[in-house]
């Protein structure tokens, strides 16, 4: 499954939900490491945002 993420840096980018190995949350960031050794870091600015967020990763992971 994939999922479409906006960057401030690269505008839209597409994640590949297969791919994800971990999701880790600390100090309002999110990092989401792929099997390929890609991290991203994903900042968030409420705790909803976050649940939100690795809700759908884990569910979309899971499938």
């Amino acid at each position: 499954m994939f999922i479409a993420v906006n960057s401030k840096q690269e505008g839209q980018i597409v994640l590949n939900t297969d791919k994800i190995c971990s999701i880790e949350y600390q100090s309002g960031k999110i990092t989401v490491l792929f099997d390929n050794q890609i991290e991203i870091e994903i900042c968030i600015e409420s705790s909803k945002e976050y649940l939100d967020l690795v809700r759908h990763l884990a569910i979309a992971n899971n499938r």
